[in-house]
């Protein structure tokens, strides 16, 4: 009866990686697995693999959607600069591959895993270099690679925020608090120092900002 109600327990939380494709596309994107990892552990389950595919397939096609109409409200409707022209090029770039018919996500997958990357290095290094190759695929991939695998750091957070908001801090924004554990996380991560000079730094900021 103890292994049974295990098993049901196991299926439980296994049955709802169905429920979001997320798990599929972080696995599929990682430059070393792709399709490679979910053909070996289901081999004798082609109908959870097609089933897989075609959500992936579904959410790509979302998403692509989505950032080629953002790509071009940006593009159109900002003004000639450097920044600005740097995201036209993309823009462009990615109609380019569209007219001819070449499809991001069928680029990708035909080029072979890439074994250089182990099961160690992050794949956020990978996506952010095809930036200009794959636009919108590499954006898609990075918005997954933000989401945390696991919900131990956003519940700690929010102790941290609790413990920040005393009885005498209850009037306090929201966007302060979201500054205040903004850099507490930057400070403790070694990103920056909060000591005397950093606040120079940005008071001449805001002066040469008025100016």
């Amino acid at each position: 009866m103890n292994v049974n109600v295990g098993w049901q327990k196991l299926d439980e939380y296994y049955n709802r990686l169905d429920d979001n494709v997320v798990y599929v596309v972080a696995v599929v994107l990682y430059p070393r697995m792709k399709w490679r990892y979910f053909k070996t552990k289901w081999s004798d389950r082609e109908d959870w693999l097609s089933t897989c595919k075609a959500e992936l397939d579904k959410y790509w096609r979302h998403n692509h959607e989505n950032k080629a109409s953002s790509s071009s409200a940006t593009s159109a409707g900002m003004e000639s600069d450097t920044g600005v022209q740097s995201v036209k090029d993309a823009a462009d770039e990615w109609s380019n591959g569209e007219d001819s018919g070449l499809d991001q996500l069928e680029q990708y997958l035909s080029e072979q895993p890439d074994r250089s990357y182990s099961s160690a290095d992050s794949p956020v290094r990978y996506w952010s270099a095809r930036r200009k190759i794959w636009p919108q695929l590499a954006a898609m991939a990075l918005d997954i690679y933000a989401v945390p695998a696991m919900a131990d750091e956003p519940e700690r957070l929010s102790s941290q925020a609790g413990d920040a908001i005393s009885s005498r801090r209850r009037r306090l924004s929201d966007d302060t608090v979201a500054s205040l554990m903004r850099l507490k996380s930057w400070q403790s991560s070694g990103i920056i120092t909060i000591d005397k000079s950093l606040f120079e730094r940005a008071i001449e900021a805001v002066a040469a900002a008025e100016c």
